[in-house]
């Protein structure tokens, strides 16, 4: 299990990854590989990186729900690789804290987040307050025709380097759900997301050298296909090749 390659990991606090990188502003990379090469991706970290340790745990839960309309534009342009592009989420800590968030992806293939805290919890309606911060963001997006559309539950492990400012998370355990049972989400696989305000960054260049290839992926896209059988599954059938692959490396 890679998790306890995280332990060779200096810890890190929460406080020191935000002033270090907040990174609201980025480049994104994303790669689906198993478990096995997420421990050998973290094997090759120097010293200078760490581990966001909460609470003694360094692999932590996140519950993500995603909104969309009844269209699902948001899907429709993710996989039509339109720019720009967002998603509209709340975001829910292991603490309990909520976030509202935006997340856009710019024509230039940067990535911007903006988030407000939620005074209520994840599953509410949106407040007044709330449907004007996100028209603040969103001019062009009837905000109130957003509905939920899938909520993600996974364990992250976040990685930071304060030499390069640089971020990387390993998702795994991921589970989804919209109305029926959660079903599970690339099983006995591991999503790694590096996040650096520059294209290529050290983590890119390891992963690289690992032959661990970067995929286009959105767990919001993959997981509608696991509870929606109407929707194409190509983005997620990637994805499991990428874990088959990795398995046999």
């Amino acid at each position: 299990m890679f998790e306890r390659s995280l332990d060779r990991l200096r810890p890190v606090s929460l406080a020191e990854v935000s002033t270090d990188a907040p990174l609201m502003r980025r480049y994104d990379h994303k790669y689906v590989t198993t478990e096995s090469r997420a421990d050998e991706f973290i094997a090759s970290l120097d010293g200078d990186w760490g581990v966001l340790l909460i609470g003694g745990g360094r692999s932590l839960r996140y519950h993500t729900v995603y909104y969309d309309d009844v269209l699902r534009r948001t899907y429709r342009d993710h996989v039509r690789g339109r720019r720009p592009r967002f998603k509209v989420r709340t975001r829910t800590y292991e603490d309990g804290t909520t976030f509202l968030e935006v997340k856009s992806k710019t024509g230039r293939g940067q990535t911007d987040k903006s988030r407000i805290p939620r005074v209520t919890d994840a599953a509410s309606a949106f407040t007044d307050a709330e449907h004007s911060w996100l028209g603040s963001l969103l001019p062009d997006l009837d905000t109130r025709t957003l509905r939920r559309s899938l909520s993600v539950d996974c364990r992250r492990a976040t990685l930071h380097s304060p030499s390069h400012r640089e971020r990387v998370t390993l998702d795994h355990s991921m589970v989804v759900a919209l109305n029926g049972e959660p079903a599970p989400l690339l099983p006995g696989g591991v999503v790694i997301e590096t996040k650096s305000g520059t294209f290529r960054s050290r983590a890119t260049h390891l992963l690289a050298e690992l032959d661990i290839r970067t995929v286009s992926f959105s767990k919001y896209c993959a997981g509608l296909s696991v509870v929606d059988p109407t929707v194409h599954p190509r983005i997620r059938v990637d994805a499991e090749r990428a874990v088959r692959a990795g398995q046999v490396t």
